[in-house]
């Protein structure tokens, strides 16, 4: 979901990412399949032009901290929040 600000100043997008449970090999002996687990990231981002020369903008990642596994052992970061700003020469 991606929404424009009527003075197209800014915007914000909404995402949402489904991951299905999955398999992964545990190379133990003997090795092992184990069964992951399904799970949904949900990722904010914004930015708006302060002037014509300057936006600012931001970023969360993760928004409800789901915990997400890809490789067995390995689990995904959490929560994560980014912002700032950049500048230009307008136009």
């Amino acid at each position: 979901f991606n929404h424009a600000f009527h003075d197209r100043r800014g915007n914000v997008n909404l995402n949402f990412s489904w991951t299905g449970s999955q398999t992964d090999t545990v190379f133990t002996f003997p090795a092992q399949t184990v069964t992951l687990d399904a799970y949904t990231l949900v990722n904010l981002t914004g930015e708006y032009r302060v002037t014509p020369w300057l936006t600012l903008f931001g970023r969360a990642e993760n928004l409800f901290d789901q915990k997400q596994v890809d490789l067995f052992g390995f689990q995904n970061p959490g929560r994560g929040f980014f912002g700032g700003f950049r500048m230009g020469t307008g136009g």
